[in-house]
Formats: C-alpha cells, structure tokens, sequence
C-alpha cells in the first residue's frame, strides 16, 4: 500500500515489479493475485 500523498508517482508498480522479479528468480512460473471488487481501481 502506498500513502494517498505518494500515489501516481510509480511506487506501488515498482513494488510490484520487485515481487515479480523475486519470484521469477525462485523460479516461480505462476503468481495469483486475489482482491476485493471493490479494491480494482486501487
């Protein structure tokens, strides 16, 4: 979660590349993601 005054500035995609990236290099193939609808435009 990113504070509300930090949003829009590539913080939470950064955090989620890093993740991704992580997990790509324990050799992860397959990563699910679960929300709640009223979480999506978050």
């Amino acid at each position: 979660m990113v504070d509300p005054e930090c949003q829009r500035e590539g913080i939470g995609l950064s955090l989620v590349e890093s993740v991704l990236d992580y997990v790509e290099s324990l050799g992860i193939q397959c990563l699910h993601v679960t929300f709640q609808d009223h979480l999506e435009e978050f």
